[in-house]
């Protein structure tokens, strides 16, 4: 019987197939697992680690944990130069605070003092919420969260921002926004030492809790891809375990031979094809 040829356009991550989501490795600016040390997973944007904080127990395996001590917190001075000029950006992380009712930050992207511009830090003086602050060109986003947000527990948190003029917290999988925030216009600027373990008012002492899997994105997320990074809550997804349910950039064409009759697997995905009497493909099933 007469081969026939088959051609399958079939989407592959890089792990597999497709799971769904709209970024892919170009968009992730670095990511952070902090398994025992600062490295972006990428090995691009390395953070420095001062003065010895500790590694406990985290979301998905270690997280770094900051005591709150003058010095000690980690930092990286050259992803400036890609964050500013983004019109789009997201941040994903987790962290335990180990306090409350505190304006204690745990994210600058300028060298601390005393303001508020590219940070995210607990507010004291906004019945517990999260603020969020990115300096852009023309007007600054500058968002909190709904209130009683803040705790000692383990808490995701998500902000976007996009050139609709849409930004948002997210935390623990729900939008948790306030609806009085300004989500400001224009691109990113004014980055200079993005610090991870101090906020913008921590000019000498820092952040007393623990973050893990921080993920910075240069663009702004889809609802769908926040469920999907957030899941069950019950553990944080590796850099490696997000990398590799990214969508691909572009699709595989693979050609088959194949006799009939068969069936045959791609990736363990039955396909199940019938030949007519004429040797022409007649069905195909993935």
């Amino acid at each position: 019987m007469k081969k026939i040829i088959l051609l399958l356009i079939i989407l592959l991550s890089m792990a597999g197939m497709v799971s769904g989501v709209t970024y892919n490795e170009s968009n992730i600016v670095a990511c952070y697992d902090f398994e025992g040390n600062g490295n972006d997973y990428f090995g691009r944007y390395n953070l420095t680690v001062n003065n010895s904080p500790t590694y406990i127990t985290g979301k998905n395996g270690n997280a770094i944990l900051f005591d709150g001590t003058e010095g000690q917190f980690s930092y990286n001075d050259e992803i400036s130069n890609v964050i500013n000029g983004l019109s789009e950006l997201t941040i994903y992380h987790w962290i335990k605070s180990n306090e409350t009712n505190t304006d204690q930050g745990w994210f600058s992207g300028v060298v601390p003092d005393g303001s508020d511009q590219n940070m995210i830090r607990y507010d004291a003086d906004s019945d517990g919420t999260i603020r969020i602050k990115i300096e852009l060109s023309s007007s600054d986003s500058d968002i909190e969260s709904a209130t009683g947000v803040q705790t000692t527990e383990w808490q995701n948190i998500f902000y976007t921002l996009n050139t609709s003029n849409k930004c948002e917290i997210w935390i623990n999988g729900t939008n948790s926004t306030l609806s009085s925030g300004n989500c400001g216009s224009g691109s990113i600027v004014g980055w200079d030492i993005m610090s991870i373990g101090r906020g913008p008012k921590e000019t000498v002492t820092t952040y007393k809790g623990a973050v893990d899997t921080f993920i910075i994105f240069n663009k702004s997320l889809t609802d769908e891809d926040i469920a999907f990074l957030y899941g069950d809550g019950t553990n944080s997804k590796s850099c490696s375990e997000i990398i590799s349910n990214e969508t691909p950039e572009d699709p595989t064409t693979l050609g088959i031979i194949i006799n009939s009759p068969a069936n045959i697997s791609i990736d363990s995905q039955s396909v199940t094809y019938n030949v007519t009497g004429n040797n022409t493909l007649d069905t195909v099933k993935i």
